[in-house]
């Protein structure tokens, strides 16, 4: 399992990574509202986010080009 952080900006933080039962997943969480939970979520095996969607996600919030490679060619990260 991988787990990674990007800070977007002062209130809004994505996590994101890859698990043995989840697949690729990500988490973006606003902390500007009231919430104790992720304002977006996504995953391969609950949420079935399509892999398209979260190549989409990542390049939205500027993650690392390794790590969408990584997606792309479903590997591990």
């Amino acid at each position: 399992m991988s787990r990674y952080h990007k800070q977007i900006n002062e209130n809004k933080e994505l996590f994101y990574g890859n698990d043995h039962a989840l697949g690729y997943w990500y988490e973006v969480w606003d902390r500007n509202e009231d919430e104790e939970y992720p304002v977006e979520v996504g995953d391969q095996a609950l949420e079935h986010t399509t892999r398209t969607k979260i190549i989409e996600i990542f390049e939205k919030y500027d993650v690392d080009v390794d790590h969408i490679n990584s997606v792309l060619y479903n590997l591990p990260f």
